[in-house]
């Protein structure tokens, strides 16, 4: 029901007009403008601002609210009437009133009803028959050099963004699309595939669904989630440099849903939407993910340019056929748990402890492993025993104090997969046991034998995390 359905002026000195009526019928029973308005449907932020001043002057003007009559025997209409006069005769109300309460509507659930409506409008428009998806999967794994593992990912994030409310937050998954090389088509694929999840058929309107990191995170102020007003958003270089303060964050963002803002002149409010996006990089994952690893991506990369030459009508059918044909092969966790065999991505962490592996496994470190001194092999002696410093602080000449300091567990992860777990349960490798296994990689080295096939003697490794 549209609120211009309403008739607001035809009051009387004996009773108020049906709109009037209706908003104070509603607010004896506890309601307030936001909820009153919550009744009827609106297109767009501004439609709500506008009836949020129609309402003000049609209450301020109402024959029978603003009778001097009615507010002596209706004390709680005299409030009303100086309330809403208020708000139409300050300016500075006037302005900044209808603003707050459009955004905190508009954003907690108006502009999503509109994104899934438009959606399901397309959906029913376009689905296709097994035959034609099977057909349009063949294709884009041609024309983009794809693999049966990227086409599955992007199936399961095509079917994550429509499942809404019914996918489980702890799955959720980041769809990133890279690739080192230019004019890919990884960017367009990406914006084709937003456009459509939202129910956009002009591609060209991709800056209404586009968001940065800052804004999603609410990182700057009076920042609401782009996220609240789409079924999916696109994120190009959506990292910063440096995640280190801000992956653990992101981490707990990625897999959550709602949660609450505030706009300038307004109060808190709750916004609901589910953090589906699609990255966009020219990066790969391990210069962002700042743990051992994660699970949270769906990486596909764009490694060569497209095969054939489609016009953007050409790609956009053939992507909006693969999208609204998309079905869940399982049930989500199975899924899930399946897709994670493919999509566990090595992070920074592991990525600079296989570094180390590799300097470890250098002539320069075997020397002067090998040369080091032993008065006694036995295990009870001293000189036998080697710690974690004697490898730190070794890196620390090559990359400085500080930051050997700062990799100190990365360092330790490597030392353990090159030498072994330490000796029992102690703080300490035995320097025989460290000698043994340098002469053994040194001697590979020396016979052209691929040093990472020479097995670490002690399998038992305790890994430290």
């Amino acid at each position: 029901m549209k609120i211009e359905t309403i008739c607001a002026t035809n009051s009387t000195r004996e009773q108020p007009s049906d709109l009037v009526r209706m908003y104070i019928e509603h607010e004896e029973q506890g309601g307030t403008v936001a909820t009153f308005l919550q009744r009827f449907e609106f297109e767009s932020r501004d439609e709500i601002g506008k009836a949020v001043r129609d309402l003000s002057f049609a209450i301020v003007g109402d024959r029978w609210v603003s009778d001097k009559y009615t507010q002596e025997m209706v004390v709680r209409m005299k409030c009303l009437y100086k309330r809403f006069q208020t708000i139409c005769t300050n300016p500075d109300k006037f302005d900044k009133y209808p603003i707050a309460l459009s955004g905190e509507l508009w954003h907690g659930g108006y502009s999503r009803k509109r994104v899934e409506q438009a959606a399901e409008r397309l959906q029913a428009a376009h689905t296709p028959t097994s035959e034609q998806w099977l057909a349009a999967v063949e294709r884009i794994k041609i024309t983009y050099q794809l693999t049966d593992i990227d086409i599955n990912k992007i199936r399961f994030f095509v079917c994550q963004c429509r499942a809404g409310e019914e996918f489980p937050n702890s799955l959720r998954r980041m769809l990133y699309v890279w690739g080192t090389a230019k004019m890919t088509g990884k960017t367009t694929v990406a914006t084709m595939i937003v456009s459509i999840l939202n129910g956009d058929e002009n591609w060209n309107n991709i800056a209404k669904y586009s968001t940065a990191l800052a804004y999603e995170m609410q990182i700057k102020s009076f920042a609401v989630p782009k996220i609240s007003e789409c079924n999916a958003c696109l994120m190009d270089e959506c990292f910063y440099a440096d995640m280190g303060k801000t992956y653990a964050d992101f981490k707990r963002f990625i897999t959550s849903s709602g949660g609450t803002a505030r706009l300038p002149f307004g109060q808190e409010f709750a916004w609901s939407g589910y953090p589906n996006y699609v990255a966009t990089s020219n990066d790969p994952l391990q210069r962002f993910i700042k743990d051992w690893n994660d699970r949270r991506y769906l990486s596909v990369e764009f490694k060569n340019a497209p095969t054939r030459t489609l016009t953007f009508e050409e790609i956009f059918d053939l992507w909006r056929t693969f999208v609204c044909g998309c079905k869940p092969l399982t049930d989500w966790k199975t899924w899930a748990e399946d897709i994670a065999r493919n999509a566990n991505e090595i992070g920074e962490r592991t990525e600079r402890s296989n570094e180390f592996e590799i300097e470890l496994k250098r002539s320069e470190f075997l020397d002067l492993v090998i040369s080091k001194t032993c008065m006694s092999d036995r295990v009870s002696s001293s000189d036998n025993h080697v710690s974690l410093k004697f490898f730190v602080d070794y890196f620390a000449q090559q990359i400085g104090a500080a930051e050997a300091q700062k990799r100190r567990e990365e360092i330790e992860h490597a030392v353990l997969n090159v030498y072994g777990s330490r000796y029992s349960t102690q703080t300490y490798w035995l320097l025989s046991d460290l000698k043994k296994r340098a002469t053994e990689l040194k001697r590979a080295i020396i016979y052209g034998d691929d040093v990472e096939t020479v097995s670490v003697e002690n399998e038992d490794v305790k890994l430290p995390f």
